[in-house]
């Protein structure tokens, strides 16, 4: 079985890549040559039936991921796959099952049949069971055999991640990226995709240098952060505190960004916190993008709407037009040429009053 990087070394440009390349309007050229050297992955396991395809990387518009599952506490099959259904419902391009707790194959197995976005997984804690080696670690070309067979990407996480900012940055973690870097490149050596998972705690001062520092010792392959987190006491609030980390990151160069809840680090979250978070990372990833990718400036049609006072064309552009529909009929203006907050000295109507010709009355 030969992986999407394996084709493009060949100069195969395959169905899966036509299909990002339409999405992100990149030549076929670029693709090949960036899927070639790791820099651009297209995550497509032949068992994912259902998988929407998204690439990841260098020149793409940054993806979101959605972690969810269950736990000891919570165990609810049913919400987490309405979970599934709100990042759908977004256009969420990646899904995360952290499910520690019961039949959680079952649930794996059902994520992979329904879901449009790409699953991924992390390994039991069979090191502490066992007192072993990671086996992932310790058998990683046997790792390497299956994933080349299936075309699964890795995505190598980084177990010695700031659990605060107060490590961020410190030899550890570095040490890691430097492992992780090897690991890397005995993947692209046999053809399999990888990407590399980031921090998630870290001083807004300090992001940018490790984006770039990543890019420099994984030669490029995607990076993929938590976050991060920019303070460490924003419980109830970390959405925004990753936000604001993830604004930077994601114009500094990261590919993909997990989203953050208003439950993290409290509770495992619900609907609605689940919605939270998923709308502050699509405002994030859209700012980074417009930063690093020129092109994205012309997505952003709201400027126009607004100027027309078209509240459905409004609606319909906002990431979370349902709730910017409810929020605007719970105090509805009388003359649909305003909002609430300004009425008659409306600044956009009054300018379309002008440039019409027409007199302006604010009385």
């Amino acid at each position: 079985m030969k992986t999407q990087m394996n084709y493009a070394k060949e100069g195969i440009f395959t169905k899966e890549m036509q299909i990002v390349e339409q999405k992100e309007n990149l030549s076929k050229d670029f693709l090949l040559e960036n899927i070639a050297c790791g820099k651009i992955i297209i995550p497509a396991n032949i068992n994912h039936k259902s998988l929407d395809l998204n690439g990841i990387g260098f020149g793409l518009r940054t993806k979101v991921n959605v972690n969810l599952g269950v736990s000891n506490d919570c165990v609810d099959y049913s919400e987490e796959m309405k979970k599934v259904e709100l990042a759908h419902k977004f256009g969420i391009e990646a899904i995360m099952d952290l499910s520690n707790y019961g039949k959680t194959s079952r649930f794996r197995d059902e994520l992979v049949n329904v879901s449009k976005a790409m699953i991924g997984t992390v390994p039991d804690a069979w090191m502490m069971m066992k007192d072993a080696e990671n086996p992932f670690f310790e058998y990683y070309d046997d790792l390497l055999d299956i994933c080349l067979k299936y075309d699964v990407t890795l995505s190598l996480g980084d177990a010695l991640r700031p659990g605060s900012t107060h490590d961020a940055s410190d030899g550890a973690q570095i040490s890691e990226l430097i492992e992780l870097s090897l690991l890397t490149q005995r993947a692209w050596d046999v053809g399999v995709q990888v990407m590399i998972e980031g921090p998630g705690h870290m001083a807004i001062n300090e992001i940018e240098a490790n984006m770039q520092l990543e890019k420099r010792l994984c030669k490029g392959a995607p990076f993929y952060v938590l976050g991060p987190l920019v303070i460490d006491i924003g419980a109830e609030y970390d959405h925004i505190s990753g936000a604001i980390g993830g604004a930077v990151a994601a114009a500094s160069g990261a590919d993909m960004l997990c989203y953050v809840t208003p439950a993290e680090h409290l509770r495992l979250p619900n609907l609605e916190d689940v919605r939270e978070g998923i709308v502050a990372t699509k405002i994030v990833t859209h700012a980074g993008d417009i930063a690093k990718l020129p092109k994205e400036r012309v997505r952003d049609e709201m400027s126009k709407a607004r100027q027309e006072i078209d509240w459905e064309k409004m609606f319909k552009l906002a990431i979370d037009g349902e709730k910017a529909k409810k929020m605007f009929n719970e105090r509805r203006p009388d003359d649909l040429n305003s909002c609430s907050m300004c009425g008659k000295m409306c600044a956009m109507n009054t300018m379309n009053q002008i440039l019409k010709g027409e007199d302006v009355s604010l009385a």
